[in-house]
């Protein structure tokens, strides 16, 4: 039994029991919510996102079968409820997506996740390298260049059939904040280099002067 005086405006007696902790266990499965079949997601933008046009936007541009719930849930982060795992799973591989220009990162909502506490800072792209000098158009070559520029995510072997000469495309995963790289000098086997040049798809908002997406020229703050 332990006594409480607070300024002699009151006294009171706690006993045992009532002073003891609670613990709760904070979880999805606890408290009745389920992310599964979710993604959350952030635009690179300090502009202001108009939800409505927004969630408009995209349910057109995904058209999912199962149908699609998309929230606001505030500071820049949505939720967007898929009803079946086709349309999650052909939305996250049609990315990047953008609405107005402003690139829309997504992630995966895993069990236990909170969806205002994991992190939004990396995209994937797909990227076509050029001038790829004869004898290494290797998916090991690709590797090695996605794994420069961002994190190698898979290398697309039938794009060599499309008949663009010394040119391979890969997909990587890219952290928004650095710079993206441009070209990559690559020693040859003759004591020769080359540069191989780096060409981002689906890229739009991005600035030259820093080489980061997000803003233009114009707003770049370097």
């Amino acid at each position: 039994m332990e006594t409480v005086v607070d300024d002699g405006l009151a006294v009171l007696t706690l006993d045992d029991d009532e002073d003891s902790e609670i613990q709760i266990e904070n979880n999805t499965e606890t408290v009745g919510i389920s992310f599964d079949l979710c993604f959350v997601g952030r635009f690179v933008t300090s502009s202001v996102i108009h939800f409505q046009s927004m969630r408009n936007t995209l349910a057109n541009l995904w058209r999912p079968l199962g149908g699609i719930a998309i929230s606001d849930l505030g500071n820049n982060r949505y939720l967007y409820r898929f009803y079946h795992k086709v349309d999650l799973e052909r939305v996250y591989a049609g990315g990047p997506w953008h609405f107005n220009s402003h690139l829309l990162l997504l992630h995966k909502l895993e069990k236990g996740e909170d969806p205002m506490v994991v992190s939004l800072n990396t995209s994937p792209f797909w990227v076509l390298v050029r001038d790829v000098p004869h004898g290494y158009m290797l998916e090991h070559f690709a590797k090695v260049l996605g794994n420069f520029i961002g994190e190698f995510m898979e290398y697309d072997a039938a794009a060599i059939s499309l008949g663009y000469k010394g040119t391979m495309r890969i997909q990587a995963s890219f952290d928004i904040r650095k710079p993206l790289k441009r070209r990559k000098k690559v020693a040859l086997n003759n004591g020769g280099y080359v540069y191989v040049r780096f060409e981002y798809e689906k890229l739009q908002l991005f600035c030259f002067i820093c080489g980061r997406i997000g803003h233009g020229e114009s707003l770049c703050p370097i």
